[in-house]
């Protein structure tokens, strides 16, 4: 149907409002979709707005890995042995790793 009726400009400006408003929600589920649909405008107007984007998931990212680092040292001072060195807060995919190894010796397969 589409591809019979190709969108009109004002059609696409709609459609990147919504977008726009639905990934400045912090509630919205499915950024990564509505992402992608921004690939497809070809719009580079809205770099600014994917940068901040960017910033605000990566800090989200570090904020949740500091809870799986506190998860990581609790479980290790408990003698469950999850790192070989010393923990290190910073290093978020070496302390990702340590409790996928972990996990998965437990019998939980854990994707990334």
């Amino acid at each position: 149907m589409y591809s019979a009726e190709p969108f009109t400009d004002g059609d696409v400006e709609v459609l990147k409002d919504c977008l726009l408003e639905y990934v400045q929600d912090e509630n919205a589920k499915n950024v990564s979709t509505a992402v992608r649909a921004f690939g497809y405008l070809q719009d580079r107007s809205l770099v600014p707005l994917l940068r901040n984007l960017l910033e605000v998931r990566l800090r989200e990212l570090s904020a949740a890995s500091m809870g799986v680092g506190q998860l990581i040292v609790v479980l290790n001072d408990l003698g469950e042995q999850l790192f070989e060195h010393n923990f290190s807060a910073i290093n978020i995919d070496e302390n990702a790793l340590n409790a996928r190894r972990y996990l998965y010796k437990h019998g939980v397969n854990v994707p990334w």
